[in-house]
């Protein structure tokens, strides 16, 4: 189910491509602040937030419709789930695609497609 999804997602390694974490680079367990940078004649300003592993964070169920699906019913309920992404999934329910509100932007409204 979307739990095994999730959970090996969180698990791969960094593959250090260019779509990798900004903070990929740094150890994931550590919650080390990083220093401000001093600017001169500047007011103090607030430490940066720790950084955590991925592993650590609680990401939201996600949004799973059968591939299916039409691009109006994809957005609609990315919006009633107020989520930037829909996974799409064939008959014996494995990963077909994922739909984000980006490829609805750029591949649908900008071409002006019909979205059902």
């Amino acid at each position: 189910g979307w739990r095994t999804f999730w959970e090996q997602t969180i698990d791969m390694e960094d593959d250090g491509s260019e779509t990798a974490s900004v903070h990929s680079s740094r150890s994931l367990g550590s919650t080390a602040r990083r220093e401000p940078r001093s600017r001169a004649g500047s007011k103090a300003s607030k430490p940066a937030a720790p950084v955590q592993a991925v592993s650590k964070l609680r990401p939201k169920k996600p949004v799973i419709l059968p591939s299916t699906a039409s691009i109006f019913e994809v957005s609609q309920a990315m919006a009633s789930a107020r989520s930037d992404s829909v996974l799409l999934v064939g008959e014996g329910n494995e990963l077909a695609g994922i739909v984000t509100d980006t490829d609805i932007t750029r591949k649908v409204i900008a071409v002006s497609r019909d979205p059902a």
